[in-house]
């Protein structure tokens, strides 16, 4: 069977590829616009891949994983510890960028099990649970 985008929407492994295109780029404090040109694409375009509403070929999903510096699986991993990382990004409030950019940052370089018990604090210190 055909999905057909036009009555759908962007195909559920599109929105996934995109969330976690913009995890990594805000991991890195990267903005759009830098993504665009290393891409040699308009940040506009970069915009969409990351909304999911364009497809990314697999040349230019290599070149973002290059650009990004990490895996081209990276985008397609099944981890659970990244579903809480793409829900922070999708609850990103930008009044907060430059501490959310350096938290992010350092979250990345911490060991597993300790990441583990630092987000079981933080979800302890708030009242809506992530």
């Amino acid at each position: 069977m055909c999905r057909n985008a036009a009555f759908f929407g962007p195909h559920p492994i599109d929105l996934m590829v995109g969330k976690r295109l913009r995890l990594r780029r805000l991991q890195l404090s990267m903005l759009q616009s830098e993504l665009a040109v290393k891409l040699g694409v308009s940040p506009q375009q970069v915009q969409k891949y990351e909304a999911g509403t364009n497809r990314i070929s697999c040349g230019t999903l290599s070149e973002m994983a290059d650009a990004l510096d990490c895996s081209i699986t990276f985008f397609f991993s099944k981890n659970n510890d990244l579903n809480t990382e793409v829900t922070v990004t999708e609850n990103w409030d930008p009044g907060h960028a430059t501490d959310g950019y350096r938290l992010l940052s350092a979250f990345g370089k911490i060991e597993k099990t300790k990441r583990k018990k630092l987000v079981a604090l933080v979800e302890g210190m708030v009242s809506v649970s992530l």
